[in-house]
C-alpha cells in the first residue's frame, strides 16, 4: 500500500527519447539499500494455497534450498508446470479448458490448452550465492532500453498522477515511435513501455496512471523492487522482481498486469503451521 508520505512526494516520471538508444538504469535506485529491505509477506501452511500450487510446491518442499514463496490466490481454472534447477524453480500456470496434474503434457498443448494465449503467468525463486550477486540479479533484471516517443514537444510537461502524486513527462519531436515512462513509487522502480499503444505522452501517462493505482490497492510483497510492464496487442505483459536476502523472487502476468499484482498481492511463503 502506498503510504502517506508517498503519495505527498514528488515522483519524477521520465519520458526520455534518445536517437542513441541509451540504457536505463533505474532499478539501482530501488537496490541501493540493501538493509533496507522489508519483508510483508506472510507465513501460511501449504493446505492453504490453490491445488495446482501446492502440487507444485509438495514437489519442491525437499528439493528447494531456499525459502519458498508462492500466491495464496489464483483464477481457479489454471494449471501448472514446474521447473526446477539448482538454485531455483519456476511454476508457469496456463488457463485450460480442464485441470490438469502438475506437469501434464496436456498444459500448453493443442487442443485443450495451447500456447501462449493460454498462457497465464508464472512466480519463481532463484538462490544465490551472496546478497549482493542476488541484487546485481535485481538490477539487471530493470534494464531496458530506451525508445523514441513522439509527436509531442521538447519541453517538459509536469503532470498530476493519481492521489497527490506528481510527475514530469519529456519527449522529443525528432521522430514518431515508441514511449517509455520511468518512475520510482513507493521503493519501487517501474518501467512502462511497449508497442505503438505507447505512441503518445498521453498514452503513456495514462497507463502510469493506471500502474500507481493498482500499486495502492495490493499489498506489495517487500518495501522494494523492480517492476517492467510492456504493453503489446496481446496485453500487458507484466513482471514483479524483489530480493530477500540470498534469494530473488518474480511473478509475471502475461495478458494482464492487474493479475500480475493481484498475484503479487498474495504471495506467501510456505510454513508448517496450523490451518487458520
Amino acid at each position: 500500500m502506498i503510504n502517506r508520505a508517498a503519495r505527498r512526494s514528488l515522483l519524477v516520471l521520465t519520458l526520455i527519447g534518445s536517437a542513441c538508444g541509451t540504457q536505463a538504469s533505474s532499478g539501482q535506485t530501488a537496490t541501493a539499500d540493501k538493509s533496507a529491505v522489508v519483508s510483508n509477506i506472510p507465513k501460511r501452511a501449504l493446505s492453504q494455497f490453490p491445488p495446482p500450487i501446492s502440487a507444485a510446491l509438495t514437489s519442491l518442499s525437499s528439493r528447494m534450498p531456499m525459502h519458498l514463496v508462492a500466491p495464496l490466490t489464483i483464477p481457479s481454472n489454471l494449471s501448472a508446470k514446474l521447473t526446477i534447477a539448482k538454485s531455483g524453480y519456476t511454476v508457469s500456470l496456463y488457463r485450460c479448458e480442464s485441470g490438469f496434474p502438475l506437469n501434464s503434457p496436456e498444459i500448453g498443448s493443442p487442443p485443450n490448452c495451447s500456447g501462449l494465449a493460454a498462457y497465464f503467468g508464472a512466480f519463481g525463486g532463484t538462490r544465490f550465492a551472496t546478497v549482493a550477486a542476488a541484487h546485481r540479479s535485481l538490477v539487471n533484471s530493470q534494464r531496458q532500453q530506451t525508445r523514441f516517443c513522439g509527436p509531442n514537444t521538447n519541453t517538459s510537461q509536469r503532470v498530476s498522477l493519481l492521489r497527490g502524486v506528481q510527475g514530469v513527462l519529456i519527449g522529443t519531436k525528432r521522430i514518431s515511435g515508441y514511449c517509455e515512462l520511468h518512475f520510482d513509487l513507493s521503493g519501487w522502480s517501474v518501467f512502462v513501455g511497449g508497442n505503438a499503444a505507447l505512441r503518445s505522452i498521453a498514452a503513456a501517462k495514462q497507463e502510469g496512471l493506471r500502474v500507481v493505482d493498482i500499486m495502492s490497492k495490493v499489498r506489495m510483497p517487500t518495501n522494494s523492487g523492480n517492476i517492467v510492464v510492456q504493453t503489446a496487442g496481446d496485453g500487458n505483459h507484466t513482471w514483479l522482481t524483489w530480493t530477500i536476502g540470498q534469494s530473488l523472487y518474480t511473478v509475471s502476468g502475461y495478458h494482464s498486469s492487474s493479475a500480475a499484482f493481484a498475484m503479487a498481492g498474495s504471495m506467501a511463503f510456505v510454513a508448517i503451521v496450523p490451518p487458520e
